[in-house]
């Protein structure tokens, strides 16, 4: 097997070579038909972006607002359960919201991001019932994102970054002075008197519009800095701690009037790690921890502290709590990274959620179940809600609590997701294997398992059904139990793979980091129904079809020639992909074929179009929609049929000659049949001997009969295609 791969990739990977050193090298590239500069491809686009996604939270007596990380903010009515998505189309100052703060007459408050987390500050936008008005934050005394951000208990919104603590009621800002010196900014806090700071090791109250220092923990915990503030009723102060100088956690002090005491796990707490405090109508003191592990709730009775609910814990919503807050009745509302909002009171947890839209927010790989189903591979996730299905719909969801296990930051790679003909799903993780699931527990298989790598760029399901895994450490198939790993001394070109598809026929390509001379690198790669290879380079989009090479780059009127994540191609023939220029930025989503190319951007409404919006993956389903996953979300766009595009598969059904198989002409597509007859060379087997290392004799015959791979199954483009035999099974 190990001289058999070895001439598989000499066989592929050399004519990939050759092919694209003597277009570049010599000039001889064909030259796509005239764009269309001004025109997008017709269709309609539809967000699936997360609303149950939050970085932020507050609470009203009558609803639950919910601060998503890239869609607006969302009211969640209390009494109903309805939902309300407010975006910049209602007056927002962005896409991502930082922070929220709801004031007692109901006003609320969102600290504003661009399109996404990463993108600047943009300032503050405040609701008052009837619409939303924005205040850029140019000249304000706070120019970037606060810290921390709470309501006033008269009127308007108090803002803290790492230098400034002010206040804006809408019409004019207030910075106070201090009685000891000016403190730095640091952590808010509200109570019935007014309002008080944490900064560094000193907590202050404004009294009389001065900063007015009340305790200092220096003394008692000198390693300590503030990382969160609550006041209790009783006036005791609870402060989360971080160890100064590092990013270490301490845990949470508490000062009952007398002094400090700190509490650790050791005490109850599910983890030290606590960066948002809360105290509710009844005294009880919360504690979020929306990382790792231990992501969850702990809670405070004023006697000891107990784990409310962890990431492996139905029934509450999401797994990553990432902020909360108190309704004026007293309830504690949360939010999170995933899962939806919630709000706690005497009878308990009432949960908010949209089940038609995913529970992780930056998708990286995409991929189709054989029942049509799309799955999808959350990058920037909790690890627990790394993979998600969308069927009808609805989306479902898996937790710890169904075996996902505990993942990085990091969870699914870019375009690593394939589903087998049995519909299980193998998703490539960056750092922690292959995820995977077995009846309906999931599990990770890596490393210790006979993997190369943890570190998984793709993922393919072969014709004949055998897995094969691209690592950054060698290539690896699945057989039986166990792995079969090739690397470089089995024909690869580089150890490092990057990219895999395989044709209809068996034969497997293999993108790698120095797999495509003057190409540079092979990113990204996809086979059409006609058998046409499409390759994504760092140097442009490349097909390989039967009648040769051809190439689209910035010569073509290309506005960017980067192609490094995400290629599909519809059944026209059609390639679509990621368009992306030398700094990285993204340009859009190409359609290219041989009539020409079109782009579609965010003028048209698309995500991944601009300096903060990559685009991840694209996938082509059956219904022949496209499906974009970007920095930004996912999105499906919906081809126009009243504008096709001419197609290069031929419409009449050639003569069949008599040694096409009687399982081909009843099993494959007219169009797919005629095409195969019409271009026999873009398949697999054309013209070989049924043994090529065997001489030629009547018993070892040219292939020249075609066939469906296995005629005892319906026909499958990806699992099931058309293949020459040397005669009709």
């Amino acid at each position: 097997m190990i001289a058999r791969l070895t001439a598989l990739f000499v066989v592929l990977a050399a004519p990939l070579v050759l092919g694209a050193m003597a277009l570049l090298e010599q000039g001889v590239v064909l030259r796509a038909a005239a764009p269309g500069l001004a025109q997008a491809p017709a269709g309609t686009l539809i967000d699936h972006s997360c609303t149950n996604c939050a970085n932020a939270v507050a609470a009203t007596n009558d609803a639950v607002w919910s601060g998503t990380m890239n869609v607006g903010v969302v009211r969640w009515d209390r009494a109903t359960g309805a939902m309300r998505q407010f975006t910049r189309a209602d007056g927002l100052g962005g896409d991502s919201v930082w922070r929220l703060a709801a004031e007692p007459s109901g006003r609320v408050w969102a600290a504003m991001r661009g399109r996404t987390i990463l993108t600047p500050y943009t300032g503050l936008s405040v609701y008052d019932g009837g619409r939303w008005t924005h205040y850029p934050m140019a000249t304000a005394p706070i120019t970037t994102a606060p810290q921390s951000m709470v309501a006033d208990p008269v009127a308007g919104v108090w803002l803290s970054n790492g230098a400034t603590t002010s206040r804006f009621d809408g019409a004019a800002w207030f910075t106070p002075l201090a009685t000891d010196g000016a403190p730095r900014g640091g952590h808010l806090a509200t109570d019935a008197e007014g309002v008080w700071l944490a900064s560094g090791q000193v907590v202050y109250q404004l009294v009389g519009g001065l900063w007015t220092p009340r305790q200092s923990f220096a003394t008692r915990i000198p390693n300590g800095d503030a990382a969160a503030l609550a006041v209790a009723s009783d006036s005791s102060l609870y402060v989360a701690l971080a160890e100064v100088g590092t990013f270490d956690s301490l845990g949470v002090a508490r000062f009952d009037g007398t002094d400090w005491r700190l509490y650790t796990v050791v005490d109850g707490l599910a983890t030290d790690n606590v960066r948002v405090l809360a105290i509710d109508g009844e005294g009880t003191v919360w504690t979020a921890h929306g990382a790792g592990p231990h992501a969850g709730l702990s809670a405070f009775d004023g006697t000891r502290w107990r784990v409310v609910w962890t990431s492996d814990t139905p029934g509450l919503p999401g797994d990553t709590p990432q902020a909360l807050d108190v309704a004026p009745d007293g309830a504690l509302a949360m939010a999170g990274t995933s899962g939806g909002a919630g709000i706690h009171g005497p009878t308990g947890w009432t949960t908010f959620r949209d089940e038609t839209q995913p529970a992780a927010y930056i998708p990286f790989a995409l991929g189709e179940a054989p029942d049509g189903a799309l799955w999808v591979g959350f990058g920037f996730s909790s690890g627990a809600h790394a993979i998600q299905r969308r069927s009808g719909g609805r989306w479902q969801t898996w937790t710890l609590a169904d075996g996902i296990p505990p993942m990085g930051a990091l969870a699914a790679h870019m375009d690593a997701l394939a589903l087998d003909a049995d519909g299980t799903p193998w998703l490539g993780t960056w750092f922690d294997g292959l995820l995977t699931r077995t009846g309906d527990r999931w599990h990770a298989l890596n490393t210790a398992d006979g993997l190369p790598s943890n570190t998984i760029r793709d993922v393919l399901v072969a014709p004949d059904g055998r897995l094969w895994v691209a690592t950054d450490a060698g290539l690896a198939r699945r057989d039986g139990a166990g792995w079969t790993v090739f690397g470089t001394a089995d024909g690869l070109p580089n150890a490092e793979v990057r990219a895999l598809v395989a044709e209809p026929g068996g034969a497997i390509w293999a993108g790698t980091s120095a797999g495509a001379a003057r190409f540079d690198d092979v990113r990204s790669i996809a086979i059409g129904l006609d058998g046409a290879v499409w390759f994504g380079t760092y140097a442009g989009l490349a097909r390989r079809d039967a009648r040769g090479w051809r190439t689209w780059t910035v010569a073509d009127g290309l506005t960017g020639d980067r192609f490094q994540f995400g290629l599909d191609v519809d059944a026209s023939g059609r390639a679509w992909a990621g368009l992306h220029r030398d700094d990285d930025f993204s340009l859009g989503l190409i359609a290219v074929d041989d009539t020409g190319w079109q782009l579609l951007t965010d003028a048209e409404g698309l995500h991944g179009s601009d300096n903060d919006d990559l685009v991840f993956d694209v996938k082509v389903t059956r219904d022949g929609h496209v499906w974009i996953a970007s920095l930004h979300g996912l999105q499906e766009f919906v081809p126009d049929p009243l504008v096709p595009w001419p197609t290069p598969v031929p419409t009449a059904t050639p003569a069949v000659p008599s040694c096409s198989c009687r399982a081909a002409r009843r099993a494959l597509p007219a169009a797919v049949l005629a095409d195969a007859l019409a271009n026999p060379a873009s398949y697999a087997g054309w013209g070989e001997r049924v043994n090529p290392n065997l001489p030629p004799s009547p018993a070892n015959p040219l292939r020249a009969c075609l066939d469906i791979q296995n005629p005892g199954t319906p026909y499958n483009p990806t699992f099931n295609g058309p293949v020459w035999r040397g005669s009709c099974r």
